[in-house]
């Protein structure tokens, strides 16, 4: 029978996701790319269907400098926080509110 690996060997043998990390051009890029896509919102909630996080996801991803890969659930996520900053666009109310 083998010896068992200790739980810093097993440790230490995963490979970690490399962080996201978000500069304000990603943070431009996400909301231009969402507002571009806001006829696709389905329901009351005004929600995105998944194909359009999905291209949505793409495009970021296509233009980021450093960090890891910017997935749907990482956008969507992202987009929670970036709510809170007030971004408008021509001068216009708020994308989200």
């Amino acid at each position: 029978m083998p010896p068992k690996k200790s739980s810093s060997q097993a440790a230490q043998q995963r490979t970690r996701k490399e962080y996201t990390s978000w500069t304000f051009k990603d943070d431009e890029e996400l909301i231009n790319a969402l507002y571009s896509h806001l006829d696709e919102r389905t329901g009351d909630n005004g929600s995105f269907k998944d194909g359009t996080w999905n291209a949505v996801a793409a495009q970021v991803d296509a233009i980021c400098d450093k960090g890891g890969k910017k997935s749907a659930q990482v956008c969507k996520t992202r987009l929670n926080s970036v709510r809170f900053f007030n971004y408008t666009k021509n001068g216009n109310s708020p994308y989200f509110r």
